[in-house]
């Protein structure tokens, strides 16, 4: 992934134009088709546009990390925008919002648009209320339902505020007898796309609740205030992606341990690698930037038994245990 690819067609916008950064499709220099993402996003009340500085970077990260948990994603590349592609690509950036050349990520359309469609309407309906037959109907078809634990367990261990809230972050492939689940767009994780030009919260930056810090008044502690921004807990998340997909997970063990396992064979060590394979340009501050993430995850670790146990207890989720996860990390058994 090293070397970055060139654009070889611009093809028309996807339906409906999904995501604020407004993903172009393309055929890239290998011949294979991608969405080419960008760092910009339009408010389309006034129409200026919104730096989106940690945007590429997080979700280069996110992906190596997903690689490392094998969640199952699309391939992503690095692709290099040339003055002369923004010329002869107009729609680059009037439409898309690349406003100067340089290197940008793309992942591999690899999914199905009629599944993808499909998935997206019967949402619709049923975050609305509406009962949910359908959409059940379309979740049970999922061959890999094993990967969501390990979706959840991942997107609590990143910050992933926006999955269970947008369903344009899930995609599915046709295998014939059912579909894949495969998890997309990783830009919001680390509770959102901005580092430096934009704060989460008014009265909040960015780099505190890296730390683990949260506004007093919104949580008494950092499990419900996590669990919150990612839209598992709270009046907003009846009737979530969340909800929909936890009917699906077998609680006969611990559905996350093998996560869990997982997440501590992440040293710092491999971390750091992870985190230096991103282009330094994607950055705003360099190595301290690179050393907060690095800490968040760390931290992150020790602290998921304990989020997703609250979790587990505040949404009555189907816990064989009695309502108790029992985790084990290194020499030390956890029961929760």
């Amino acid at each position: 992934m090293n070397t970055p690819l060139m654009i070889d067609t611009y093809l028309p916008p996807i339906e409906n134009n999904p995501g604020i950064s407004h993903p172009a499709k393309i055929i890239a220099s290998d011949g294979k088709t991608y969405f080419l993402k960008g760092n910009m996003s339009k408010d389309n009340d006034n129409n200026k546009l919104f730096h989106m500085d940690a945007a590429l970077a997080q979700e280069a990260l996110s992906y190596r990390i997903a690689n490392f948990f094998n969640i199952p994603t699309p391939q992503i590349v690095y692709i290099k925008i040339t003055e002369d592609d923004l010329v002869n690509f107009p729609k680059l950036r009037f439409f898309h919002n690349f406003q100067k050349p340089g290197l940008y990520l793309a992942s591999e359309n690899t999914g199905s648009s009629e599944l993808n469609k499909e998935f997206r309407q019967y949402y619709h309906f049923y975050s609305f209320g509406f009962p949910g037959n359908y959409f059940h109907g379309f979740l049970s078809r999922i061959q890999n339902k094993e990967d969501i634990s390990k979706i959840i367990y991942f997107d609590i261990l990143i910050a992933n505020i926006d999955r269970y809230k947008n369903p344009g972050n899930l995609i599915f492939k046709d295998v014939g007898d059912g579909n894949i689940m495969l998890a997309i767009d990783f830009g919001y994780s680390f509770f959102g796309p901005y580092w430096s030009a934009h704060e989460y919260y008014s009265n909040i930056k960015k780099e505190e609740l890296l730390h683990h810090n949260y506004p007093n008044d919104l949580a008494t502690s950092w499990p419900q205030f996590i669990l919150q921004q990612m839209n598992l807990l709270g009046q907003q998340s009846s009737n979530s992606i969340f909800d929909a997909l936890s009917k699906f997970i077998v609680f006969k063990e611990n559905p996350f341990l093998k996560s869990n396992y997982r997440a501590h064979e992440l040293s710092n060590n491999i971390l750091t690698k992870l985190i230096n394979e991103i282009p330094n340009e994607w950055f705003v501050q360099g190595e301290y930037q690179k050393n907060m993430y690095l800490q968040f995850i760390s931290s992150q670790i020790k602290l998921i038994p304990f989020i997703i146990d609250y979790l587990v207890s505040a949404k009555n989720l189907n816990n064989s245990n009695g309502g108790k996860l029992k985790w084990e990390t290194g020499k030390h058994i956890i029961s929760l």
